[in-house]
């Protein structure tokens, strides 16, 4: 019984560490969904995009300008990215939006609003769209970075989420 509540709380632990936000699923679960609705094969969730694509959210947010570069040495790029958070490949794809979206906080579909108008943006822009439906792409890893300004309007918020996917 103590190993069972060890293993839960060490996975709790890492579940917090991890810093996965319930918008990076929702929008990884509507990637797969549109690519198997194109007859492809679905994403594997890759931890280490995911942490590269972490990082690089966080970073453009903070910066509050999109770019798929970065002024550090360690993380300039996202093959730098990706490799100091443990990665090796020698293929890399990175697609990177701005959304915005005004909903009520207690909006119960506010995530999925979210995650379909990044993936909107994606889909509309052929350079994107092609990397989400490469075939020879069969992993990734995404996250999310949110500003939330206060509209005018009682309960209304304007969410700007800057997203970072890095596919494999």
């Amino acid at each position: 019984m103590k190993k069972l509540l060890a293993l839960a709380a060490g996975l709790i632990i890492y579940l917090a560490a991890s810093g996965q936000t319930n918008l990076d699923t929702v929008l990884f679960n509507k990637i797969n969904e549109y690519r198997v609705s194109k007859k492809l094969k679905e994403f594997k969730w890759d931890t280490t995009g995911y942490k590269a694509a972490r990082h690089h959210s966080l970073y453009l947010n903070g910066k509050n300008f999109i770019s798929h570069y970065e002024d550090s040495i360690i993380y300039k790029s996202m093959e730098s990215r990706y490799e100091y958070f443990g990665g090796k490949t020698d293929r890399l794809s990175e697609i990177i939006a701005l959304g915005c979206c005004n909903v009520h906080d207690n909006d119960p579909c506010l995530l999925d609003k979210l995650a379909d108008e990044i993936l909107n943006l994606w889909k509309k822009s052929p350079p994107h769209n092609r990397i989400i439906l490469d075939p020879a792409n069969t992993s990734g890893g995404g996250s999310n970075a949110f500003t939330i300004r206060e509209q005018g309007i009682r309960g209304i918020k304007n969410y700007v989420v800057i997203s970072t996917f890095v596919f494999i």
